[in-house]
């Protein structure tokens, strides 16, 4: 295909390219005893920033013993039941040269990242994630960040108090915040398992690819292989399969093994030594992604793969859309393309993310 992902091509009895493969051929009120059990169907997020007054540029208090809140702080459900409404802590600690804002930050960033654990959202973010290549040690936070911005899963929330103290050679900070974070349920049951690409995701240049996975329950599935500008080329339904509904539990090969009428082949541009990629499965229960189904009905004649130009912020949010239910799941699975006689894992001078 042409114009598309660098890294994969689709190949029907011609040439497609697909970037990264080619293919030939305010806080709603509390009830009141009602308190948030962590289940991993419920998921909370971190990120924006506060909603309410801006946050005070006086100095810090000082405190030698600030208050203490449980581990994971009070969490309750909104009357709109959409929302979890919490009260949370965060600590930073820093040699006392360091500045008491940068401590703080540090602090802030705790009391979110707490916030994750507490609520779910760690433990449903590592599920969409396929952890048999990781290319980039940072990669996984990366994907996580995508993800919770595209469903509107960061909180919004603001500082009620900040304290520092020191200790020693040490200086340590106190961040209380307090806000809301969108709930968002996802059957536990309810999950894709692949079993990653190539030899641990680490495809030689000319290789053929094939992705293979499972749904625990029957939906209509999407793949698409995304670059880290969000534009994503649409693999299947279209040339690698014309219907988008998976049966449960069946093992699924895209393209299938026994036809050659369409490959998946991993290429590189001119002068690239090494590219990372992502393929992205979209799996609905009972519905359909509109925009998607429109594009796969649009492949063109001649093998070339549709495009979506802003998948974070145009596609991938009509997974769950607030206040609609029906069952869900993603699955992201980080891929490598290496040059020919080139062994090494690692990033090239000319790889493209």
């Amino acid at each position: 295909m042409r114009g598309g992902l660098t890294g994969l091509s689709v190949l029907l009895p011609l040439l497609l390219l697909v970037p990264g493969c080619a293919t030939h051929g305010g806080p709603g009120q509390k009830v009141p005893g009602e308190t948030l059990n962590p289940p991993s169907g419920t998921l909370a997020a971190p990120g924006k920033k506060p909603v309410g007054p801006p946050r005070s540029q006086a100095s810090p208090m000082v405190s030698s013993a600030p208050p203490m809140l449980p581990p994971c702080g009070s969490l309750s459900i909104s009357s709109s039941k959409r929302e979890v409404e919490f009260l949370m802590a965060g600590e930073g600690v820093m040699g006392k040269t360091a500045s008491d804002r940068t401590i703080l930050d540090l602090a802030e960033r705790e009391a979110i990242s707490r916030l994750d654990r507490c609520t779910g959202i760690a433990r449903m973010l590592s599920g969409f994630y396929d952890k048999t290549h990781v290319p980039d040690p940072g990669d996984r936070q990366k994907i996580f960040r995508k993800i919770k911005r595209a469903l509107d899963l960061d909180p919004r929330f603001r500082v009620v108090r900040e304290s520092c103290r020191e200790e020693g050679e040490r200086r340590s900070c106190q961040v209380v915040i307090e806000g809301t974070v969108r709930r968002l349920r996802r059957d536990p049951a309810f999950s894709i398992r692949s079993m990653g690409i190539g030899k641990s995701g680490v495809l030689q240049e000319g290789e053929t690819m094939h992705i293979r996975f499972s749904l625990t329950r029957p939906a209509t599935v999407y793949l698409f292989n995304v670059d880290e500008r969000g534009r994503a080329t649409l693999l299947f339904p279209g040339h690698l399969g014309e219907e988008g509904g998976i049966p449960a539990g069946t093992p699924v090969v895209i393209p299938p093994e026994n036809q050659k009428a369409v490959t998946l082949v991993a290429t590189l541009s001119s002068g690239m030594k090494n590219h990372v990629g992502h393929i992205w499965i979209l799996a609905l229960e009972g519905r359909k992604i509109p925009k998607a189904e429109d594009l796969w009905k649009k492949s063109a004649p001649d093998g070339t793969l549709p495009v979506v130009g802003n998948f974070f912020g145009g596609l991938l949010p009509k997974v769950s859309p607030p206040g609609k239910g029906g069952g869900w799941s993603l699955r992201v699975i980080p891929y490598q393309i290496v040059g020919k006689g080139n062994a090494s894992s690692g990033k090239g001078p000319g790889e493209k993310l």
